[in-house]
């Protein structure tokens, strides 16, 4: 039998002990674990990686839990909020009243019968996996291309692509048109969430990910390097930190800027993808990055995203997929 991973996070004791009784009735449903607040939801939830968190609706009216939310997206778990009908927004939370026993009954019998999320058909990501890419000469068309075989379900994904800051803007609002995943351009201290694609934008800083556990997006002012600011080499040196969460991808463009970091990447364990030379526009930025050995999978475009896909899907163990 499939079972649905569950935590619970609720303040109040006495209705967190009714609701965690009435799941230990339902066979399908397997609690991983329960806290008092949102800290105790956060490390839960980065520890044990559940299908669904059920959260009350005091914890939930708490300013912290924009950010928990964010890292809930991230894993790529769903939030039931009980305890009284309250409106959250825009945010894909159900709210259900738990007053009693058997409203808690009520809730624990929605896992009942409902297939574990790693059984559905559709494209799942390992929830820990990072994206990042890098483009320069030719890199809006082939991010066209990507983007518009890229999944609503993606793993966080982070672009670096050479152009001038008056078009990077442009370059979002296009993407964002295409792709079926939101695209948006990335700011100081953005969470990385599942589901979005952040492209830097401006000339004026590079960008790095940073912080444990759910990555956050830096930017900094420094020099350029090799010429470029944002660099390709910046981010992906920043996104190696991450280990085999990582997958790197370098495209067309001159020059060598990315060939470095992506060797950081592949040696920390992670995945790299290359352009190949017959679709890339310009044969440079991938050409350097295979010379020196970082490229372990050199890829036509019109495959990339599929690779892509293939690289940073879960399985049923939640184990990366091996090409």
């Amino acid at each position: 039998m499939s079972h649905i991973k569950l935590l619970v996070i609720d303040s109040r004791a006495p209705r967190r002990h009714i609701l965690v009784e009435a799941l230990g009735t339902v066979p399908s449903a397997r609690l991983l674990g329960q806290g008092a607040d949102l800290s105790d939801g956060h490390v839960l939830a980065e520890d044990h990686m559940p299908d669904v968190i059920l959260l009350s609706s005091e914890l939930a009216a708490l300013p912290e839990f924009e950010m928990f939310f964010a890292m809930i997206r991230m894993i790529g778990a769903q939030c039931l909020i009980y305890g009284s009908q309250s409106d959250f927004g825009d945010l894909p939370a159900l709210c259900l009243p738990l007053n009693s026993q058997a409203d808690a009954l009520s809730i624990a019998q929605r896992f009942a019968a409902r297939p574990s999320p790693q059984d559905v058909g559709t494209f799942r990501p390992d929830p820990q996996a990072i994206v990042v890419i890098g483009a320069s000469t030719g890199g809006v068309e082939a991010l066209d291309h990507i983007m518009s075989d890229y999944p609503t379900t993606c793993p966080p994904t982070v672009i670096v692509q050479h152009i001038r800051g008056a078009f990077s803007y442009s370059l979002v609002s296009r993407l964002d048109r295409i792709a079926r995943a939101s695209v948006r351009a990335a700011e100081e201290g953005a969470l990385l969430r599942a589901g979005t694609v952040y492209v830097v934008c401006g000339n004026e800083h590079h960008a790095r990910l940073v912080g444990r556990g759910v990555p956050y997006i830096s930017l900094q002012g420094d020099l350029p390097v090799h010429g470029h600011r944002p660099s390709v080499d910046v981010l992906f040196t920043s996104a190696a930190e991450y280990g085999a969460r990582v997958t790197g991808v370098i495209l067309t463009g001159m020059g060598h800027d990315g060939a470095a970091g992506l060797m950081e990447i592949r040696r920390a364990g992670g995945n790299t993808i290359g352009q190949d030379a017959q679709s890339s526009r310009v044969y440079g930025m991938p050409r350097v990055a295979a010379e020196r050995g970082a490229v372990q999978h050199q890829v036509p475009l019109s495959d990339i995203a599929a690779k892509i896909r293939d690289l940073t899907a879960a399985t049923l163990q939640g184990e990366r997929v091996k090409a």
